[in-house]
Formats: structure tokens, C-alpha cells, sequence
């Protein structure tokens, strides 16, 4: 037998159709873009189009000094 996960833990989560996404996943072009004309620029554009996607790049990428910046754009 394999080391890792145990047989019936895998036949569960097969049986269950569970979807795991990695945190990558949730980090979009339109949401990234952004972030990396900030480290170039040090200007954050923020839209209403994108706010929400780029809060999320920058949680799931660990950028968290941005985030008041964030709140303070939707207030």
C-alpha cells in the first residue's frame, strides 16, 4: 500500500465527487494585473470592475498591505 491518504478516505472523497480548487485558482488576469503594475509603478488602479477580483489575488498571494486601500476605495 501507498503511503498517504488511506484507501477509504480516497473512496470517500471519489464517492462524495468532491472539488478541491487551489488557492491559485481563484487568481485572474483581471485581478492580477493590478498587483503587478503596483510592484512595478507603486500605483494601485483599482475600478469597480475590478476591486473584488483584485482583493482576492492579493489575499490568496499574501499581499495584505494593499488591503486598505482596497476598503478605502469602496467606501
Amino acid at each position: 500500500m501507498e503511503q498517504g491518504f488511506p484507501t477509504e478516505s480516497v473512496l470517500h472523497l471519489h464517492q462524495c465527487r468532491l472539488t478541491l480548487l487551489h488557492p491559485l485558482d481563484y487568481v485572474t488576469a483581471k485581478g492580477f494585473a493590478p498587483l503587478l503594475q503596483f510592484a512595478y509603478t507603486a500605483k494601485l488602479v483599482l475600478s469597480q470592475e475590478n476591486i473584488h477580483e483584485v482583493i482576492l489575488c492579493a489575499d490568496v498571494l499574501g499581499i495584505h498591505n494593499l488591503e486598505d486601500s482596497c476598503f478605502r476605495f469602496l467606501q
